[in-house]
């Protein structure tokens, strides 16, 4: 459970006997109230189970349910406040002598042999399904994405969990070249996975501009 870990986080001082889970449990019991579903921020759907005999629905009189399987992300900041957990502490800054990371190579984009990065791409501006299918053909093609799987439809906009051996900041250039004119892709500004804070990197797919003919004479 979220509340808990947070909670137990908060309460855990170096050099003391850890927090008692049950006294843990108890607090965050009581402060959340009965009702998880106001502290999910969204979610996906897994899985539609359709009618099901009931499992989950305290009502007796309920013969049977609608199940669905969720993945959900809550908002932990919201359970922090009610639960009365501090915020983590900032991460230390690193110390002036630390040697700083190489910038990454012009044109580099792929990472070292072998190796996979995995992220969701979430893609808008879409205009139509065979859009969505040739950025995801060119994932899975000369990008060379191990897997490039739907996880997020609506309109105008796809997601899709990729493993791919392109790293996240190199991705857009890399599918525009593997898209080979049909499609220019480019990052949304602010976005990315460090910006986003989700693991999702937010690109936009445009059509390639047309030349107006010239009018005869």
């Amino acid at each position: 459970m979220v509340a808990v870990e947070v909670l137990t986080a908060s309460e855990t001082t170096p050099g003391k006997p850890p927090p008692d889970p049950a006294a843990i449990t108890e607090k965050v019991t009581k402060a959340l109230g009965g009702d998880p579903t106001v502290y999910i921020a969204r979610y996906q759907i897994r899985e539609d189970r359709g009618v099901q005999s009931r499992l989950l629905l305290a009502d007796p009189e309920a013969k049977a349910e609608y199940q669905l399987v969720v993945m959900a992300q809550v908002d932990v900041t919201k359970i922090r406040q009610r639960i009365g957990a501090r915020a983590p502490a900032p991460a230390p800054a690193p110390e002036a002598t630390q040697a700083a990371a190489s910038p990454p190579q012009p044109g580099t984009t792929k990472l070292p042999e072998g190796e996979f990065s995995t992220y969701d791409v979430e893609i808008e501006q879409i205009t139509s399904y065979k859009e969505y299918a040739a950025v995801r053909e060119a994932l899975l093609g000369k990008v060379g994405a191990r897997r490039a799987q739907p996880v997020e439809f609506s309109r105008g906009r796809a997601v899709l969990n990729v493993e791919s051996p392109v790293s996240a900041p190199d991705l857009a250039r890399a599918l525009t070249r593997a898209l080979d004119g049909q499609l220019s892709v480019e990052p949304v500004v602010g976005s990315g996975v460090a910006a986003a804070g989700d693991g999702r990197l937010r690109l936009r797919v445009r059509a390639p501009a047309i030349a107006p003919k010239p009018l005869s004479n």
